[in-house]
Protein backbone atom coordinates (compact mmCIF):
# COMPACT_ATOMS: atom_id res chain seq x y z
CA UNK A 1 0.00 0.00 0.00
CA UNK A 2 1.60 3.58 -0.65
CA UNK A 3 1.37 6.32 1.73
CA UNK A 4 0.57 9.39 0.44
CA UNK A 5 2.63 12.54 0.14
CA UNK A 6 1.27 15.33 2.30
CA UNK A 7 2.30 19.01 1.46
CA UNK A 8 2.48 20.02 4.47
CA UNK A 9 4.77 17.83 5.80
CA UNK A 10 7.98 19.76 6.80
CA UNK A 11 12.20 19.22 6.25
CA UNK A 12 13.85 17.24 8.98
CA UNK A 13 17.05 18.74 10.74
CA UNK A 14 19.19 16.63 9.02
CA UNK A 15 17.79 17.96 5.45
CA UNK A 16 18.01 21.35 7.06
CA UNK A 17 21.69 21.41 8.46
CA UNK A 18 22.91 19.70 4.59
CA UNK A 19 21.53 22.68 3.04
CA UNK A 20 22.65 24.90 5.08
CA UNK A 21 26.05 23.31 4.56
CA UNK A 22 25.81 23.72 1.08
CA UNK A 23 24.83 26.93 1.18
CA UNK A 24 28.30 27.57 3.36
CA UNK A 25 30.80 26.43 1.40
CA UNK A 26 29.35 27.62 -2.40
CA UNK A 27 29.32 31.30 -0.33
CA UNK A 28 32.95 30.65 1.13
CA UNK A 29 33.63 29.37 -2.31
CA UNK A 30 32.22 32.46 -3.94
CA UNK A 31 33.95 35.08 -1.33
CA UNK A 32 37.14 33.58 -2.28
CA UNK A 33 37.01 33.84 -5.67
CA UNK A 34 36.21 36.93 -5.71
CA UNK A 35 38.32 37.90 -2.68
CA UNK A 36 42.04 36.29 -4.64
CA UNK A 37 40.27 38.27 -8.08
CA UNK A 38 40.61 41.40 -6.37
CA UNK A 39 43.82 40.93 -4.96
CA UNK A 40 45.38 39.40 -7.92
CA UNK A 41 44.10 42.69 -9.75
CA UNK A 42 45.09 44.82 -6.90
CA UNK A 43 48.70 43.14 -6.93
CA UNK A 44 48.67 43.99 -10.76
CA UNK A 45 48.03 47.38 -10.18
CA UNK A 46 50.83 47.48 -7.67
CA UNK A 47 53.27 46.34 -9.95
CA UNK A 48 52.63 48.18 -12.31
CA UNK A 49 53.16 51.63 -10.15
CA UNK A 50 55.97 50.05 -8.66
CA UNK A 51 57.78 49.60 -12.10
CA UNK A 52 56.67 52.95 -13.23
CA UNK A 53 58.46 53.96 -10.47
CA UNK A 54 61.46 52.07 -10.69
CA UNK A 55 61.69 52.89 -14.50
CA UNK A 56 61.23 56.57 -14.32
CA UNK A 57 64.53 56.77 -11.71
CA UNK A 58 66.68 54.28 -13.69
CA UNK A 59 66.56 55.93 -17.16
CA UNK A 60 66.30 59.19 -16.10
CA UNK A 61 70.11 58.36 -14.19
CA UNK A 62 70.98 56.20 -16.65
CA UNK A 63 70.54 58.65 -19.19
CA UNK A 64 72.57 61.53 -16.74
CA UNK A 65 75.58 59.06 -16.62
CA UNK A 66 75.78 58.12 -20.50
CA UNK A 67 76.28 61.42 -21.21
CA UNK A 68 78.64 62.80 -18.52
CA UNK A 69 81.89 64.22 -18.77
CA UNK A 70 83.39 62.52 -15.18
CA UNK A 71 82.85 61.14 -12.57
CA UNK A 72 83.39 63.06 -9.91
CA UNK A 73 83.32 60.91 -6.91
CA UNK A 74 83.76 58.19 -5.71
CA UNK A 75 86.84 57.03 -7.36
CA UNK A 76 86.07 54.26 -9.82
CA UNK A 77 89.93 52.78 -9.52
CA UNK A 78 89.15 49.88 -9.65
CA UNK A 79 85.92 49.72 -8.47
CA UNK A 80 84.00 51.52 -5.17
CA UNK A 81 80.24 50.99 -3.93
CA UNK A 82 78.73 53.69 -2.48
CA UNK A 83 74.79 55.18 -1.88
CA UNK A 84 75.65 58.66 -3.90
CA UNK A 85 77.60 59.05 -6.99
CA UNK A 86 78.42 62.89 -8.23
CA UNK A 87 79.27 63.46 -11.80
CA UNK A 88 80.17 66.30 -14.69
CA UNK A 89 78.05 67.04 -17.29
CA UNK A 90 79.36 68.69 -20.55
CA UNK A 91 77.99 72.02 -19.62
CA UNK A 92 80.07 71.47 -16.51
CA UNK A 93 77.52 71.09 -14.15
CA UNK A 94 77.67 68.66 -11.22
CA UNK A 95 74.77 66.14 -10.53
CA UNK A 96 74.67 63.72 -7.47
CA UNK A 97 72.39 61.07 -7.58
CA UNK A 98 71.82 59.24 -3.61
CA UNK A 99 69.66 56.31 -2.78
CA UNK A 100 68.59 55.97 0.79
CA UNK A 101 66.48 53.15 2.40
CA UNK A 102 66.43 54.73 5.53
CA UNK A 103 65.71 58.52 3.94
CA UNK A 104 63.24 56.46 1.18
CA UNK A 105 64.96 57.84 -1.26
CA UNK A 106 66.23 57.88 -4.93
CA UNK A 107 67.12 61.27 -5.77
CA UNK A 108 69.47 63.97 -8.27
CA UNK A 109 70.68 67.28 -5.89
CA UNK A 110 68.26 66.10 -3.63
CA UNK A 111 64.67 66.02 -5.86
CA UNK A 112 63.09 62.60 -5.76
CA UNK A 113 62.70 60.33 -8.74
CA UNK A 114 60.10 58.80 -7.30
CA UNK A 115 56.48 58.15 -5.27
CA UNK A 116 57.39 57.97 -1.67
CA UNK A 117 53.85 57.73 -0.70
CA UNK A 118 53.45 54.37 -2.33
CA UNK A 119 56.94 52.92 -3.05
CA UNK A 120 59.53 52.46 -0.41
CA UNK A 121 63.25 51.60 -1.53
CA UNK A 122 66.03 49.07 -0.77
CA UNK A 123 69.38 47.86 -1.01
CA UNK A 124 70.21 50.69 -3.20
CA UNK A 125 73.65 50.97 -4.20
CA UNK A 126 76.16 52.28 -7.55
CA UNK A 127 79.10 50.77 -8.32
CA UNK A 128 82.05 52.33 -10.62
CA UNK A 129 84.33 50.65 -12.23
CA UNK A 130 87.71 51.46 -14.07
CA UNK A 131 90.73 49.61 -14.50
CA UNK A 132 92.66 52.68 -15.36
CA UNK A 133 92.66 56.56 -16.04
CA UNK A 134 92.68 55.10 -20.01
CA UNK A 135 89.83 53.22 -19.85
CA UNK A 136 86.35 54.13 -19.69
CA UNK A 137 84.19 54.08 -16.39
CA UNK A 138 80.78 51.99 -15.71
CA UNK A 139 78.52 52.78 -13.42
CA UNK A 140 76.32 49.46 -11.85
CA UNK A 141 72.74 50.81 -10.58
CA UNK A 142 70.78 48.48 -8.48
CA UNK A 143 67.73 49.23 -6.15
CA UNK A 144 64.83 47.64 -5.06
CA UNK A 145 61.50 48.97 -4.93
CA UNK A 146 58.53 47.96 -2.91
CA UNK A 147 54.80 48.95 -2.91
CA UNK A 148 53.79 50.30 0.75
CA UNK A 149 50.95 48.31 2.84
CA UNK A 150 46.93 48.77 1.73
CA UNK A 151 44.62 48.06 4.13
CA UNK A 152 42.36 45.27 3.70
CA UNK A 153 45.10 43.22 1.35
CA UNK A 154 46.61 41.23 3.50
CA UNK A 155 49.87 40.09 1.61
CA UNK A 156 49.31 42.63 -1.06
CA UNK A 157 52.94 43.61 -1.39
CA UNK A 158 55.30 44.07 -4.59
CA UNK A 159 58.86 43.61 -4.65
CA UNK A 160 60.68 44.78 -8.02
CA UNK A 161 64.72 44.96 -8.30
CA UNK A 162 65.90 47.46 -10.91
CA UNK A 163 69.31 47.01 -12.39
CA UNK A 164 71.34 48.33 -15.15
CA UNK A 165 75.33 49.09 -15.89
CA UNK A 166 76.12 52.25 -18.27
CA UNK A 167 79.67 53.44 -19.70
CA UNK A 168 80.27 57.22 -20.00
CA UNK A 169 80.92 58.18 -23.62
CA UNK A 170 82.06 61.05 -23.57
CA UNK A 171 85.60 59.96 -21.81
CA UNK A 172 86.90 59.33 -24.74
CA UNK A 173 85.35 61.94 -26.92
CA UNK A 174 86.64 65.21 -28.48
CA UNK A 175 83.90 67.19 -26.75
CA UNK A 176 85.46 65.51 -23.38
CA UNK A 177 88.28 66.69 -21.35
CA UNK A 178 91.11 67.56 -23.36
CA UNK A 179 94.63 69.25 -22.92
CA UNK A 180 95.50 71.97 -24.47
CA UNK A 181 99.54 72.39 -24.48
CA UNK A 182 102.12 74.85 -26.32
CA UNK A 183 103.61 73.25 -29.20
CA UNK A 184 107.26 72.28 -29.04
CA UNK A 185 110.05 72.53 -31.79
CA UNK A 186 110.39 74.57 -34.89
CA UNK A 187 107.63 77.14 -35.39
CA UNK A 188 105.29 75.39 -38.26
CA UNK A 189 105.20 76.84 -41.95
CA UNK A 190 102.95 79.87 -43.10
CA UNK A 191 100.20 78.81 -44.17
CA UNK A 192 98.93 79.94 -47.40
CA UNK A 193 97.19 83.39 -47.83
CA UNK A 194 93.51 83.20 -46.49
CA UNK A 195 90.92 86.29 -46.33
CA UNK A 196 91.64 87.77 -42.63
CA UNK A 197 88.92 87.65 -40.03
CA UNK A 198 88.73 90.41 -37.40
CA UNK A 199 89.66 89.40 -33.59
CA UNK A 200 89.43 91.23 -30.69
CA UNK A 201 92.35 91.64 -28.38
CA UNK A 202 93.43 88.43 -27.04
CA UNK A 203 91.12 87.62 -23.43
CA UNK A 204 93.50 85.14 -22.05
CA UNK A 205 91.03 84.50 -18.54
CA UNK A 206 90.94 81.37 -19.39
CA UNK A 207 94.42 80.23 -19.57
CA UNK A 208 94.26 80.42 -23.93
CA UNK A 209 96.14 83.11 -25.86
CA UNK A 210 94.02 83.88 -28.90
CA UNK A 211 96.73 83.85 -32.13
CA UNK A 212 98.58 81.44 -30.49
CA UNK A 213 99.25 77.63 -31.99
CA UNK A 214 98.63 74.48 -29.63
CA UNK A 215 98.37 70.48 -29.65
CA UNK A 216 95.09 69.58 -28.37
CA UNK A 217 95.61 66.34 -25.96
CA UNK A 218 92.94 63.73 -25.13
CA UNK A 219 93.23 62.68 -21.37
CA UNK A 220 91.94 59.20 -22.33
CA UNK A 221 94.42 58.24 -24.28
CA UNK A 222 97.57 60.48 -24.73
CA UNK A 223 96.35 61.29 -28.94
CA UNK A 224 96.58 64.27 -30.38
CA UNK A 225 93.54 66.09 -32.49
CA UNK A 226 94.85 65.09 -35.97
CA UNK A 227 93.59 65.87 -39.99
CA UNK A 228 93.49 62.37 -41.33
CA UNK A 229 96.42 61.94 -43.51
CA UNK A 230 97.48 65.32 -43.09
CA UNK A 231 95.25 66.05 -46.35
CA UNK A 232 94.32 69.75 -47.08
CA UNK A 233 90.79 68.33 -49.04
CA UNK A 234 87.56 70.03 -47.24
CA UNK A 235 85.58 67.55 -45.44
CA UNK A 236 88.52 65.58 -44.28
CA UNK A 237 87.94 63.45 -40.88
CA UNK A 238 89.38 64.11 -37.96
CA UNK A 239 91.15 61.83 -35.77
CA UNK A 240 93.23 61.18 -32.82
CA UNK A 241 96.85 60.12 -33.24
CA UNK A 242 99.89 60.05 -31.37
CA UNK A 243 101.53 62.83 -31.60
CA UNK A 244 104.34 63.83 -33.96
CA UNK A 245 104.75 67.16 -34.66
CA UNK A 246 103.10 67.60 -37.74
CA UNK A 247 100.96 70.68 -38.72
CA UNK A 248 98.17 68.98 -39.36
CA UNK A 249 98.60 68.23 -35.53
CA UNK A 250 99.01 71.66 -34.68
CA UNK A 251 96.18 74.40 -34.30
CA UNK A 252 95.58 78.02 -33.68
CA UNK A 253 93.22 79.48 -31.37
CA UNK A 254 91.75 82.39 -32.00
CA UNK A 255 88.81 84.25 -30.86
CA UNK A 256 85.82 85.46 -32.92
CA UNK A 257 83.75 88.48 -32.59
CA UNK A 258 81.27 86.44 -31.21
CA UNK A 259 83.91 85.70 -27.81
CA UNK A 260 84.10 81.86 -29.12
CA UNK A 261 87.34 80.06 -30.76
CA UNK A 262 88.14 79.16 -34.24
CA UNK A 263 90.73 76.33 -34.39
CA UNK A 264 92.77 76.52 -37.77
CA UNK A 265 95.21 73.44 -38.83
CA UNK A 266 98.44 75.08 -39.54
CA UNK A 267 99.14 72.87 -42.58
CA UNK A 268 95.46 73.94 -44.37
CA UNK A 269 94.29 76.97 -42.64
CA UNK A 270 90.81 74.85 -42.44
CA UNK A 271 88.94 75.24 -39.14
CA UNK A 272 87.62 72.59 -37.02
CA UNK A 273 83.77 72.31 -37.99
CA UNK A 274 81.26 69.99 -36.96
CA UNK A 275 79.59 68.08 -40.22
CA UNK A 276 76.34 69.69 -41.50
CA UNK A 277 76.37 71.52 -38.25
CA UNK A 278 74.35 68.86 -36.75
CA UNK A 279 73.20 68.15 -33.15
CA UNK A 280 73.07 64.40 -32.83
CA UNK A 281 75.72 62.86 -30.70
CA UNK A 282 78.88 61.13 -32.60
CA UNK A 283 78.59 63.31 -35.18
CA UNK A 284 81.46 63.26 -37.04
CA UNK A 285 84.54 66.30 -36.87
CA UNK A 286 85.67 67.51 -40.26
CA UNK A 287 87.98 69.87 -41.76
CA UNK A 288 86.62 72.98 -44.04
CA UNK A 289 86.87 76.41 -44.47
CA UNK A 290 85.98 78.97 -42.25
CA UNK A 291 82.45 80.57 -43.14
CA UNK A 292 81.80 81.65 -39.37
CA UNK A 293 79.26 78.95 -38.71
CA UNK A 294 78.22 78.48 -34.87
CA UNK A 295 79.62 74.29 -35.70
CA UNK A 296 82.55 76.24 -36.53
CA UNK A 297 82.90 77.99 -33.17
CA UNK A 298 83.88 76.51 -29.92
CA UNK A 299 83.89 77.29 -26.17
CA UNK A 300 87.40 76.32 -24.27
CA UNK A 301 86.50 75.62 -20.75
CA UNK A 302 89.00 75.56 -18.08
CA UNK A 303 88.75 72.53 -15.92
CA UNK A 304 91.89 73.09 -13.67
CA UNK A 305 93.96 71.25 -14.86
CA UNK A 306 92.86 70.62 -18.20
CA UNK A 307 89.96 72.01 -20.87
CA UNK A 308 86.85 70.56 -22.01
CA UNK A 309 86.05 71.87 -26.01
CA UNK A 310 82.24 72.57 -26.48
CA UNK A 311 80.63 73.20 -30.14
CA UNK A 312 78.68 76.63 -29.87
CA UNK A 313 75.74 75.47 -31.79
CA UNK A 314 75.11 72.32 -29.71
CA UNK A 315 75.98 73.60 -26.32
Amino acid sequence: MFKKFSPQRGFTLIELLSATAIFVVIGTIAVSIIFFTLRGSKKADLSQTVRKNGDIALSQMARTLRYSLSVDSPSCIPSNSSSAITVTSLRNEKTTFSCSAIANAIAANGVSFIDTKTVSVGNCSFVCRQQSNLDTPAVTIKFTLTSKDIPGFLGSKVSVPFQTTVSLRNINNWVGMIGVLPTTGPPPPTPRPTTPTPTPTPTPANGIVSGEVYRLINQCGGKALDVTGASTTDGTKIQQWSWNGGTHQQWKIETTNSGYYRLTAQHSSRVLDVDSASTANGVQLIQWPWLAGANQQWDIVNLGSDYKLLARHSV
